[in-house]
């Protein structure tokens, strides 16, 4: 019997105080309280125990998906790791230790059946060891964002938590994607904006070829530059030709002014009266695929408010490198386009801070290792995820993503959910919704050699007589046989009908090659929580950089000569 915690304590308290009044000093001791106090004792040390043997029994007898775990390994959370649960058959903890779980975990399971409370637990311990983590969460939830910042402050790290809120500004912190990052991996972030389409490949890669090209030049003049003023930038053939002209000063024989060129003599056009040189914006727009109405969606409203910022607050590499916590809420239901777009935005970044860390010394990549926690990653998930689970544990970054079934991953493409399977060392698999899934987990969890043992009995019976006779004579005969046998057959470790009759807050918990049936505790948090209150920073400009800023640059454009004589023609081409 393990005795430990401060119930156990009381009990064998109340016991050792009951066993002393037979000390014939204390004899005056009104024996029946000394009675009452062993009986109170025992009863708090066998009552839990009793009251787990008999949930066993009812869960196994009434559900019939009780199994035996695993036996528990001996690396201590404490050291380093965080705990999953309690084994349900004889309530041993779960640990992942740091080596473990750098191999990634994947979270599998229906809604509301307790992936969001594993979730918290996990980050709860997480913040209590001082460790970062990233959480993309597919909905807003004021609850959670409450409960983060109360966990944050109770370990004095209130500071150290960001908040990504596009449905409510004022309680954000301000973020940009083309900020950090060189024009490939801006690029390749704006990218996302637009589905993968075969049938479109053509613009995809004329898009992909102009915002590198836009943001080589860009970068090469140290211009910071935001989604508005790529939008309008795409948009004004004045501003592309003075971009150009500025590169050509600044930078006459770079290689990116000849690149810029080249680009521009696609859509250029010479007046033959003036000689005056204009971009067809309209051409321009066309062979991008309609990537500038896209990005204009981040310019703008809400967005906009959080992403037109040229000292934005939010810097990925920064908060994964002093472990800081990102909580990114994802608007799901009410702009689910955008949010969907923002959410592979992060992703994105997330891969290029991930090779950024992979060129760094071993002793300088974060420690404790940084989660990033995806919930229903189904929804936003991009084919160049793979690269995180087969890369980011050189980075010490361990990928959790949590989604609903395996053919939410397989939207991506059809292996996609068998490449997050692979490269995810550990699984937790709560109760399954769909037809499908449970057998997918349940060959997953793996199978096991099983002996059935046949018992067959036989009789038989059998009369015999003469048809011809003068006797009455005849025979009857009777025999009984028995016989048993053994075979060997493969079945699952666990049953499809087990993991389908999974409770709420229960889990098959695969770590390596151990499976552990465990339940995943509730933190208790109060009643009422403070509403958040989000932590504003100051962030300056880098010495060597300028805000490119095409607000004033319009002003500008429009008192220069001409402007205004041309004005209404540029509008009905789409000018500003």
């Amino acid at each position: 019997m393990n005795i430990a915690g401060k119930s156990d304590a009381f009990s064998l308290g109340l016991i050792g105080v009951g066993i002393q009044t037979l000390n014939p000093i204390l004899w005056a001791v009104n024996p029946i309280a000394a009675a009452v106090a062993v009986a109170l004792g025992t009863g708090g040390l066998l009552f839990p125990r009793a009251k787990l043997h008999y949930e066993k029994w009812v869960w196994k007898n009434t559900e019939g998906i009780l199994i035996e775990s695993d036996p528990v390994p001996n690396e201590s959370f404490m050291e380093s790791g965080y705990r999953l649960g309690l084994t349900r058959d004889n309530a041993y903890p779960v640990d992942l230790c740091d080596d473990l779980a750098v191999r990634h975990t994947a979270i599998v399971g229906q809604s509301g059946v307790g992936k969001t409370t594993l979730a918290m637990y996990i980050l709860a311990q997480q913040i209590a060891r001082n460790g970062g983590f990233l959480f993309i969460d597919a909905k807003i939830d004021l609850d959670t964002l409450n409960q983060l910042q109360h966990l944050a402050k109770l370990n004095g790290r209130e500071d150290e938590l960001y908040v990504l809120n596009v449905s409510d500004p004022l309680f954000s912190n301000t973020y940009s994607p083309l900020i950090h990052g060189d024009a490939d991996e801006k690029s390749a972030r704006v990218m996302n904006l637009q589905e993968e389409n075969a049938n479109a490949d053509h613009y995809r890669q004329s898009a992909a070829h102009a915002f590198r090209v836009i943001f080589d030049a860009l970068d090469r003049l140290n211009y910071t530059y935001t989604f508005a003023d790529v939008t309008t930038l795409c948009q004004s053939s004045k501003a592309l030709t003075e971009l150009q002209r500025e590169l050509s000063v600044e930078h006459p024989s770079s290689s990116e002014l000849m690149a810029f060129t080249t680009f521009l003599e696609q859509y250029s056009n010479a007046n033959q009266k003036t000689g005056e040189v204009t971009v067809n914006i309209e051409l321009l727009k066309k062979n991008i695929g309609g990537m500038v109405s896209r990005m204009s969606q981040f310019a703008g409203g809400k967005f906009g408010e959080v992403f037109n910022s040229y000292n934005p607050e939010i810097d990925l590499f920064d908060i994964i490198m002093n472990n800081k916590m990102l909580y990114v809420m994802i608007p799901t239901m009410a702009k689910d386009i955008q949010a969907l777009n923002l959410a592979k935005m992060i992703l994105s970044d997330l891969r290029s801070v991930v090779a950024k860390i992979q060129g760094l010394p071993e002793y300088m990549r974060p420690n404790p290792n940084f989660i990033a926690l995806c919930d229903e990653m189904g929804s936003y998930a991009i084919d160049s995820v793979r690269t995180l689970f087969e890369q980011g544990r050189s980075a010490h970054i361990q990928m959790m993503p949590a989604f609903q079934s395996f053919s939410q991953l397989n939207r991506v493409s059809p292996d996609f959910s068998d490449i997050i399977i692979q490269n995810t060392w550990n699984k937790v698999f709560f109760k399954f919704g769909s037809k499908d899934a449970p057998e997918d987990a349940a060959t997953i969890l793996g199978s096991c050699t099983e002996f059935i043992r046949s018992i067959t009995a036989s009789t038989s019976e059998s009369t015999s007589a003469q048809s011809l006779r003068t006797s009455p004579a005849g025979s009857d005969s009777g025999g009984v046989g028995i016989s048993t046998g053994w075979r060997e057959q493969e079945a699952f470790i666990v049953k499809p009908d087990m993991l389908r009759g999974l409770g709420k807050g229960q889990s098959m918990v695969q770590i390596g090659a151990d499976v552990f049936c465990i339940d995943t505790p509730m933190i208790g948090f109060p009643s009422k929580l403070p509403d958040f209150q989000v932590t504003k920073f100051r962030v300056k400009t880098p010495p060597n950089q300028r805000n490119y800023e095409m607000s004033k640059r319009y002003k500008e454009y429009s008192s220069m000569g001409g402007e205004k004589k041309n004005k209404s023609n540029n509008a009905s081409q789409g000018e500003y």
